[in-house]
């Protein structure tokens, strides 16, 4: 990937948030660290990220992650997110799908994984090449 992207990582666990912030920071995006979905709220907007990755359970309100991917989702519906639970299971996949998120991603997760994932997410604001103009034969 060698596009610059600024995410902006919701994350409440300090290990997760670091590993995070380290993998994407080396593959050269940006990336802004917010612990609870009311900051992100209040100030997303002055950031304008590319992209919001966000854990699902922040402290202590259980599904804050859904909350703001149903809010980016309605705010921001060009922005790809990248929905992380270390309780994933096939029923919250596809809650996060239907609030949505382009990627679920269980947690714990690989590097590798994390970068597939915002290849993955990415994919959706990636402008397509142009199609070339049919060359126009002459009949003579």
């Amino acid at each position: 990937m060698t596009q610059k992207i600024k995410i902006l990582l919701v994350e409440d666990c300090p290990y997760t948030s670091l590993l995070v912030q380290k993998v994407l920071a080396a593959q050269g995006h940006e990336v802004l660290v917010m612990e609870n979905a009311t900051d992100v709220i209040k100030n997303a907007g002055d950031y304008n990220p590319d992209i919001l990755v966000t854990d699902n359970d922040l402290g202590f309100h259980k599904d804050a992650g859904l909350l703001l991917t149903e809010h980016f989702t309605r705010c921001r519906p060009e922005m790809p997110i990248i929905f992380m639970s270390g309780r994933m299971d096939l029923d919250l996949a596809r809650e996060a799908g239907k609030a949505g998120a382009d990627v679920s991603l269980p947690k714990p997760f690989t590097p590798d994984e994390l970068i597939a994932s915002l290849t993955r997410a990415m994919l959706r604001i990636v402008p397509k090449e142009p199609k070339q103009p049919a060359s126009e034969s002459k009949v003579a």
